[in-house]
């Protein structure tokens, strides 16, 4: 019988995000990981099914058998945005304008070989996929949103004390590149805010900041969690959740987390594209008076709050089950390799 087996380089089997793909596939489809390219291989050779997972081990898996990858995000989509992001800004002095251009083309490189080379290719937004398939002229990038396990929570309305709100949550996974796309926030949005709401609180939690990282946050007064052992620590002493990411790409673990704990969202345009439908259950910003109009709406109309929040709860039901996407996931790889079953 044949089995699904993922390959994924050991760096990345470090990064949260990947991980919060892999291990709920994993337990619903039967499959397992490995982390070498010769492994990988003679999984091949034995007739397995190896599905390349990220750009760097589809790239590397490009001339060999394989039919399918899972490249997750589409790394010209991710930095492209990064450039644009900062050219709006007028940031044109910037190295991570050059930084993120030569990131690009080295990316681009390994994008464009991996879409010539596989038959289909997983991403994990829609908007990712979209991007492949007209950049490329083609048809084959696919998109299989991330799912969700949805926690049993009771949703209680202002979790400040009189007088305190807002008090506003950051969650990140504090990676390398992770600080630039705070920092931008803490310098162009947080000292408006504080300004607004005098007794406005930042509080930050995720793994892998490095005490230079912890020391920035404590030196401006925001408020430092870590890497929580359950995400309701975190979600539970915060009103509203935002994000700062720079890229367009992707979609965000967090965003689905904070919908699943029903805590109001308001995220960075850049962040939203993958969760637009007809009928809003988030808030967006795209500068600091966007922000500060947004919060302020927020405070002044709970009711409306209280049916974004239940929306978002159903949204994720319909569209982000684990079991779904699993289901769709193998739908896909019987197209791809016939009948795994057999």
């Amino acid at each position: 019988m044949k089995q699904i087996i993922f390959y994924a380089d050991a760096v990345n089997l470090k990064y949260p995000g990947y991980i919060k793909i892999l291990d709920p596939l994993i337990a619903r489809v039967d499959a397992r990981v490995v982390s070498g390219y010769d492994e990988a291989l003679e999984c091949s050779r034995l007739g397995h099914i190896v599905i390349p997972f990220g750009a760097i081990t589809s790239y590397q898996c490009r001339n060999d058998t394989y039919r399918l990858a899972y490249l997750v995000d589409s790394p010209t989509l991710c930095f492209g945005s990064i450039i644009r992001f900062h050219f709006n800004r007028r940031h044109y002095t910037s190295s991570q304008i050059w930084l993120n251009l030569l990131r690009y083309v080295k990316y681009f490189i390994y994008e464009s070989a991996v879409i010539r080379s596989y038959s289909k290719v997983i991403l994990a937004a829609k908007q990712d996929a979209a991007h492949i398939n007209l950049k490329y002229d083609v048809n084959k990038a696919v998109a299989i949103e991330n799912g969700i396990d949805l926690p049993q929570v009771q949703r209680e309305r202002c979790n400040s004390p009189a007088g305190s709100y807002p008090r506003l949550g950051y969650l990140n996974f504090w990676g390398p590149w992770r600080q630039h796309d705070f920092e931008w926030f803490a310098n162009e949005i947080w000292p408006t805010c504080k300004l607004f709401y005098p007794n406005a609180e930042l509080i930050i939690a995720g793994r892998g900041a490095t005490p230079e990282l912890e020391r920035y946050f404590l030196d401006r007064g925001f408020k430092f969690m870590g890497a929580v052992n359950a995400l309701d620590e975190f979600f539970t002493e915060i009103d509203v959740f935002v994000t700062s990411i720079r890229k367009e790409c992707g979609i965000l673990n967090k965003i689905l987390d904070a919908f699943a704990f029903q805590v109001p969202v308001l995220t960075f345009v850049n962040n939203a594209h993958p969760f637009r439908t007809e009928s809003p259950f988030f808030y967006e910003y795209q500068n600091v008076e966007d922000f500060i109009s947004a919060l302020e709406h927020i405070r002044l109309n709970p009711e409306e709050v209280d049916d974004y929040v239940q929306r978002a709860r159903a949204y994720l039901h319909k569209y982000h089950d684990w079991d779904k996407q699993a289901a769709e996931f193998l739908r896909l790889v019987n197209e791809v390799y016939g009948d795994t079953r057999r």
